[in-house]
């Protein structure tokens, strides 16, 4: 499954906001992946792989998921992309 967010932080990519990004993927059995077109796809549970990805604010960017949770983890990811949780 894929769906696309658009960034919407009041903060940057922070190490705090990274931090708290990957513990929100980490709640979900699903792969999860996240990729701004024409970059590479980084893990969304990986704290190294989110620390490289680069996007800025307003960006749209890509959030896939595999697994059994795969429709709640992307939303839930795109909520904390969204600036929604």
């Amino acid at each position: 499954m894929e769906i696309k967010a658009r960034l919407n932080l009041q903060e940057e990519l922070d190490p705090d906001y990274i931090a708290r990004f990957v513990q929100t993927a980490n709640q979900f059995e699903s792969e999860l992946y996240i990729q701004v077109e024409g970059c590479h796809r980084v893990s969304a549970k990986s704290i190294m792989g989110m620390m490289n990805f680069l996007a800025g604010d307003g960006q749209d960017v890509m959030i896939s998921a595999v697994g059994k949770d795969q429709e709640e983890a992307a939303r839930a990811l795109a909520l904390c992309l969204e600036g929604k949780q």
